[in-house]
């Protein structure tokens, strides 16, 4: 309307524009979420094949309990206590990396703060639920040690 001489390039709606403003920010997102989920996956695979040995090296003395009168539900415990352990010192270890590192990632982080305790509280739960799934067979295979066998074994 003020001059209907000059043409008019690059029309975009709001939105088109925003996402184009914003695809580096996604792309960054993106590529720290599936890093983050790939650790974690790694995070699990690693605590079931550890607890696996475990349970593995330790077939005699489950044994010895299950025949000394120990219930199979306290040797469930016992595994699954291991594991919470071992996870409890991952997310130790984690926690002592992620604040700093939160800290230099700060121009990152669109909607929280680097020391916001919602997201380290659901990381801490994420990551010892996986813990907990990741010793559920370990410890259902404990559970079906049959004494006799176990005490037999060497």
């Amino acid at each position: 309307s003020v001059d209907k001489d000059v043409a008019i390039l690059n029309v975009v709606t709001l939105r088109e524009h925003m996402g184009l403003a914003l695809y580096d920010q996604r792309v960054k997102s993106r590529l720290i979420t599936t890093l983050g989920g790939l650790g974690l996956a790694l995070a699990g695979i690693g605590l079931y094949g550890l607890m696996a040995f475990l349970v593995n090296r330790r077939t005699q003395e489950i044994g010895l309990r299950l025949a000394l009168g120990s219930s199979r539900a306290a040797i469930f415990r016992i595994t699954l206590a291991q594991a919470l352990r071992l996870g409890g010192i991952g997310v130790a270890i984690g926690l002592i990396t992620a604040i700093p590192a939160t800290r230099l990632l700060r121009s990152m982080l669109v909607g929280v703060g680097p020391g916001d305790p919602v997201v380290f509280l659901s990381g801490i739960a994420i990551l010892l639920l996986a813990a907990l799934v990741a010793a559920l067979a370990p410890a259902r295979n404990a559970v079906r040690v049959d004494p006799m066998k176990a005490l037999r074994s060497e």
